[in-house]
């Protein structure tokens, strides 16, 4: 086989992930839940569609005993890191290296909304990706594809929750009729639990049996039919819904309830979104080493 230069697509990755200075960034709370939206956050989204289009685009439940999605059996597993939900629709996973500069911008954005604890170094000069290389391995990229037409399995159209500390979804894609996050409390024990923390910390064994019991009943699904949101209101009540933006990031808590409003059967549009997760390790070391 004869290969040219040409053949070969290339991409200037600082300016594909460069944020627009102009960006309009807003910070709320709402029943505890911190929140941050961020509109026209990208300066050429276009520019990062072309990128990511060149991924292919697979779910990523190969590793099937790691994935659980007859229900929820206990409110641990909502915890364990080694276990996954499966997700709805497509995913194309996008090593973090090749986007270090956006970890890195999306790193500071933390620090600098009182997230997480400023890194010793980084108020010094020339403070660069470098200096928080354990930090920035912390971020795990993916993107999601909703599709008209697509299935739900295994109950992955009911409310979930992310297995990080904080949460970053982009939207990348317009012209969709819902789309809207809805996030949603417990209702269990005759008390409204806000999230998987409240829960842990908060409950009595009894009660956490309960709401793994309840849990259970309002997330189990073994058919497989169109992707359709699906919500048990006696389990989940709706307590805040963030509209769905083109180049629109919000950045929440993953411990949170939540559901994406996407109706396969209707829609004629996809939903793209870029999407990371961030667990402040720095946390945990210093926990292990006390």
């Amino acid at each position: 086989m004869n290969l040219s230069f040409t053949d070969f697509k290339q991409f200037n990755l600082v300016d594909i992930f460069r944020l627009n200075a102009n960006a309009v960034i807003q910070d709320s709370m709402i029943d505890g839940m911190p929140y941050v939206i961020i509109d026209n956050i990208f300066q050429n989204p276009a520019n990062i569609i072309e990128f990511l289009k060149c991924f292919p685009a697979d779910s990523y439940t190969t590793d099937v005993h790691n994935v659980y999605d007859s229900g929820v059996r206990s409110v641990d597993d909502l915890e364990n890191p080694d276990l996954q939900m499966r997700p709805a629709g497509l995913q194309q996973k996008i090593m973090s290296e090749i986007i270090i500069d956006l970890s890195f911008n999306l790193y500071k954005f933390l620090v600098e909304q009182d997230f997480v604890a400023p890194h010793e170094l980084m108020y010094e000069d020339y403070f660069s990706p470098v200096h928080v290389q354990n930090e920035l391995s912390a971020f795990n990229f993916n993107t999601q594809l909703y599709y008209p037409g697509m299935l739900s399995v295994g109950g992955n159209n009911n409310p979930t929750v992310d297995r990080f500390e904080y949460m970053f979804k982009i939207f990348l894609s317009d012209d969709i009729e819902g789309g809207d996050i809805n996030f949603y409390k417990v209702n269990s024990c005759g008390k409204y639990w806000t999230s998987i923390n409240h829960i842990m910390n908060e409950s009595t064994d009894e009660e956490k049996s309960k709401i793994s019991q309840d849990l259970n009943n309002a997330t189990s699904g073994f058919g497989i039919d169109v992707y359709k949101p699906k919500c048990d209101e006696t389990v989940f009540e709706k307590f805040h819904t963030i509209e769905y933006k083109f180049n629109r990031l919000i950045l929440h808590p993953g411990a949170y309830f939540y559901s994406v409003d996407y109706d396969a059967t209707k829609e004629t549009n996809c939903r793209f979104s870029l999407e990371t997760g961030f667990n402040d390790y720095s946390k945990m070391r210093k926990y292990e080493d006390a």
